[in-house]
């Protein structure tokens, strides 16, 4: 779960980076070009795909020691 959540936030940054990188070739074709064969979107879907894994784990690991605990009274 904090893998994933970490991934998340890493993602955003990177994808942060990204976008401005590509708006900045947008603008000045002579530019760097060391991450244009990536697109913002791919690093988005990264990070969409882990926040959405660590919350699931996240709730399902709330569920069952919700249900563990409930057990034991």
């Amino acid at each position: 779960m904090w893998i994933c959540f970490l991934t998340t936030i890493l993602a955003g940054v990177f994808y942060q980076y990204l976008a401005v990188k590509f708006l900045e070739r947008m603008l000045d074709k002579n530019s760097y070009n060391l991450w244009a064969w990536l697109q913002p979107g791919q690093i988005y879907g990264v990070m969409l795909a882990a926040f959405y894994a660590g919350s699931i784990i996240f709730t399902v690991y709330a569920i069952v020691r919700l249900r563990g605990g409930a057990s034991h009274s």
